[in-house]
């Protein structure tokens, strides 16, 4: 039997790198989301669906930890899973490796009634909403005793079995969707002492101090709602960490999470999902992606992968799509060009959502929503795509692994600071959900407007900056005037180390470069650019590859390997247009071009002519791999 294991965030098998490639099974702890009921075989239809994972190409499976956990007695864990524990050793039987969730909505194992989170308005947190996945305080001290208790035991349950190669911590984890929190006691009583200890209030000033229940009004400081977003921020992070390293020591596998794509919402300052600090603190970096390959909405897809690809790189972590987007009704072409996306963010893990689609409840969340095959066990529509997808990142494996997502030397400034003062300000008073963030659609403008040149931009915090693992030349400041001085500090030091520093003129939408003379926070200098070219064209920034022509039928992406490039093409149009066969410009050291796809077996061996590479039609995408 093969032995799989992940090392340092990387699939292994027998030792050797493969790339994860998997679905969900039995994905949530919710009653009605389930492929079988529980007067079903349970166990024998999971029997069947791991074996059919298996033919089918899959290497590893997604499960969550379902059963019973408690206290007996003697105040000793007990861990009932029946199900996951078959499931478990069919796997070991299939040769497939199983990474499990091990925590449902709570860990309330003593059945504390005082610890759910609590909304501005006095309100607790509501559990009909079932992807409220994380309702309880983060503060509750013995409940975290309990958290800690049922991971553990959870971790030496599965352990034992030799298909078991890592864990993911709770699921989609982040505050409640509906509404501010967290206003339980013992959280602004943690709030008051991070003010005193940050520096922010004295003991006196913070003995009383209630946090914001609302944004400010237009007249108002948004000061002290920036800082109860940072600690409610870090305080998510920090509690996702410590749980997923209470399982890697009671285990020795490694952990990841499974993030949502929040950082690319106007929801973030309200949600607390940091791809930074995740990525820092557990093994690889794990996300949820459902986002539409069509224009517009495909440029915002593409640069939420971008923005987890630089979080996990500036970690020295991979990134692996944990939940990728596999409804049941997705068209075979729709499927076929998620696909490619993902694949040219240089990721090293793609499990879909899911393997077979949720039984057909009348309350049922989801019922036959997603999978690669029905509820029933029948065939999707996407079935024959997903088969050929499927067998296209087996083949290519090792390359995949390989290859890196091409630096372009752009990079977007990340500031949680910057990004909730622009949010706090545009939606002046609101005590929810709101839709409106210049921040966030600064950085979708600026990225698509060069995604459609080839260039591909990174995030950076600016303490990256320093460092500058990612090479950034030129960084855009989505509102220079919203980020804090620390931050303005290292801006400008990476600026006199030659880097290029730009951000948005309010008025004219024009690039400004930024320079300030910091011991009075004013300008002293400054130069306008109408657009992004004439930026990239001052700092000398080109793409490596490139169309000879706009082609906004197409988005391109670029993979570094040792022979050369990948360049991974998705056909991102939603109108009816014919199929594209576009020119690629390459540079004058690359010697062979190959065109292979999800429907082209082998490969197709292209003419390079005076830098220029017609391609043949790109139906749904391509990989183009050009070889020094």
């Amino acid at each position: 039997m093969a032995k799989y294991s992940i090392e340092k965030g990387i699939y292994k098998k027998d030792g050797k790198p493969v790339f994860a490639l998997g679905v969900s099974y039995y994905a949530s702890y919710h009653e009605r989301k389930v492929p079988v009921p529980p007067e079903g075989d349970r166990i024998g239809e999971a029997a069947k669906d791991v074996a059919g994972m298996r033919d089918f190409g899959f290497n590893i499976v997604r499960c969550a930890a379902l059963g019973d956990v408690y206290y007996n007695d003697r105040r000793e864990v007990v861990t009932d899973t029946p199900l996951l524990d078959a499931i478990a050793e069919k796997c070991e039987e299939c040769d497939v490796g199983l990474m499990l969730r091990l925590q449902g909505y709570s860990m309330n194992l003593s059945g504390y009634t005082d610890t759910p989170m609590i909304d501005q308005d006095g309100k607790e947190t509501d559990k009909s909403i079932w992807f409220n996945f994380v309702r309880d305080c983060l503060f509750h001290e013995e409940l975290g005793k309990d958290n800690d208790a049922g991971t553990k035991a959870l971790a030496e349950h599965f352990m034992k079995f030799p298909a078991t190669v890592g864990w993911q911590t709770y699921n989609e984890p982040h505050y409640p969707a509906r509404g501010i929190f967290d206003y339980h006691p013992k959280t602004i009583a943690a709030y008051r002492k991070w003010l005193v200890e940050r520096g922010f209030k004295t003991a006196e000033e913070a003995r009383n101090f209630d946090p914001p229940r609302a944004r400010p009004a237009t007249d108002e400081s948004a000061e002290e709602w920036i800082r109860w977003r940072t600690f409610s921020h870090d305080a998510m992070t920090d509690f996702l960490c410590h749980t997923s390293d209470v399982a890697k020591g009671a285990s020795g596998l490694e952990t990841m999470t499974c993030i949502t794509s929040g950082p690319a919402h106007t929801f973030l300052p309200l949600r607390g999902e940091d791809y930074f600090r995740i990525a820092e603190g557990m093994d690889a970096l794990g996300i949820t992606q459902y986002f539409l390959v069509r224009k517009p909405e495909v440029y915002t897809a593409a640069m939420n992968l971008s923005l987890a690809e630089s979080a996990a790189a500036l970690a020295d972590k991979p990134l692996w799509i944990v939940e990728y987007d596999a409804k049941t009704d997705s068209p075979p072409d729709y499927f076929a060009r998620n696909t490619y996306l993902a694949l040219g963010t240089g990721i090293k893990g793609l499990l879909f959502y899911q393997w077979r689609g949720d039984h057909i409840y009348p309350d049922s969340p989801e019922g036959n929503g997603f999978g690669i095959i029905n509820y029933d066990g029948t065939k999707t529509v996407k079935y024959g795509a997903a088969k050929k997808a499927v067998d296209f990142i087996n083949a290519h494996s090792e390359l995949l692994l390989g290859a890196a997502k091409h630096r372009s030397g752009v990079g977007i400034l990340r500031s949680f600071r910057g990004f909730t003062a622009s949010e706090a300000r545009a939606n002046p008073g609101s005590a929810d959900m709101c839709e409106k963030c210049p921040w966030l659609e600064r950085e979708v403008a600026f990225f698509s407007e060069l995604a459609k040149r080839g260039i591909i931009c990174d995030f950076t915090r600016a303490e990256d900056l320093k460092e500058n693992k990612l090479g950034i030349k030129l960084l855009y400041i989505p509102d220079i005037d919203l980020i804090s001085k620390e931050e303005l500090a290292l801006v400008n030091e990476f600026e006199s180390a030659g880097g290029k520093a730009v951000y948005t003129n309010r008025i004219h939408r024009s690039f400004i470069s930024s320079a300030y003379e910091m011991n009075d926070f004013k300008r002293t200098k400054f130069t306008s650019f109408p657009d992004a070219a004439d930026v990239l064209y001052v700092c000398g920034i080109k793409p490596a590859i490139s169309f000879d022509s706009w082609e906004e039928t197409l988005l391109l992406q670029t993979l570094d390997t040792k022979s050369g490039y990948v360049a991974v093409i998705t056909n991102i149009d939603n109108v009816g247009r014919p199929d594209v066969a576009p020119t690629l410009s390459v540079s004058d050291d690359i010697k062979r071009a190959v065109f292979e796809s999800f429907d082209e077996e082998g490969g197709i061996e292209l003419q390079i002519k005076d830098g220029k590479i017609k391609l043949p039609t790109v139906t749904d995408g391509c990989f183009v791999r050009l070889i020094k």
